[in-house]
């Protein structure tokens, strides 16, 4: 995850100097149930995350009205999620941060072999699951909570995520102490900036009109149903039956890597409203 950070550093260092919906039956569309309010998150150390904030009010302002824009194509399911987990809604964020610090990053949450494993989300020639919105943010979430279990501090739990518990771990025992902002000396430079850096984005992404980022042209909230279809249909007969293109067939199903799902039945997004007739066409098709 780091290498992705390089050229974002070398910026911010010069400038120092949706409704998902899911199928139980064959064909049958059910709605998620809303969970009980997300834990608070508490802010600290203002100063570390004010000089993010000032650089994003400067020379960072491209890239930070580009993540807010984009940051409400999935954040209604976000925060859903994380607070389905009991993870704060705020941390959202952390995707946002990431997708404004690579430029050719892969999936919401930028998952590493390791611990996409951990969260069984699935890799083969036909699927890549950390691609997918729900089961890798479910996994990020269950990640963050896992953390947190473990730390009691959210500052910790984000250094954890971005670089890795033995780092974390390391630090605090070098330190004497578990507090993310006086352990930094024993951090690398990427894990020590990621921190403020989210922070800052979350009071930006909170209120952007406080911090004078106005007319910012929002992507709305992607929507969309989820049925269950039988094994081995290909993207094109999906796209045909949604009557959808094949383009945003593959941007609502990001997880799916090849022409066609995979051999066994699988839960398929199509088009908001187009559920119902779509799964008649599935099924009349057999």
């Amino acid at each position: 995850m780091k290498k992705f950070w390089s050229v974002f550093l070398i910026i911010f260092a010069s400038y120092l100097v949706q409704t998902e919906v899911s199928a139980q039956t064959v064909y049958q569309i059910i709605r998620v149930a809303t969970a009980k309010p997300s834990p608070k998150l508490i802010i600290q150390n203002q100063t570390a995350i004010q000089n993010f904030i000032t650089f994003y009010q400067g020379g960072g302002r491209i890239s930070m009205e580009s993540g807010l824009a984009n940051s409400t194509l999935h954040k209604k399911l976000i925060r859903r999620i994380f607070r389905e987990e009991g993870v704060p809604e705020s941390l959202s964020a952390i995707s946002q941060t990431l997708w404004m610090g690579s430029s050719d990053s892969e999936g919401l949450w930028l998952f590493s072999d390791k611990t996409a494993k951990k969260y069984n989300l699935r890799k083969t020639d036909l699927l890549d699951e950390r691609l997918s919105f729900e089961k890798a943010t479910r996994a990020t979430a269950q990640h963050l909570k896992s953390l947190y279990n473990k730390y009691k501090n959210w500052e910790l739990v984000l250094a954890a995520y971005y670089s890795d518990e033995k780092e974390v771990d390391s630090a605090i025992k070098r330190a004497k102490v578990k507090n993310f902002w006086k352990i930094t000396k024993y951090l690398s430079e990427n894990t020590k900036l990621f921190v403020p850096n989210v922070f800052a984005t979350i009071q930006i992404a909170e209120n952007p009109k406080k911090y004078s980022f106005e007319d910012i042209d929002f992507l709305s909230p992607i929507e969309y149903e989820s049925v269950r279809i039988p094994p081995s249909i290909s993207l094109e007969m999906i796209a045909k039956f949604s009557d959808d293109s094949i383009e945003n067939t593959k941007s609502l199903n990001p997880e799916l890597i090849s022409t066609k799902t995979p051999t066994v039945p699988y839960i398929i997004r199509v088009p908001m409203g187009k559920g119902k007739i779509f799964a008649e066409k599935i099924r009349n098709s057999k």
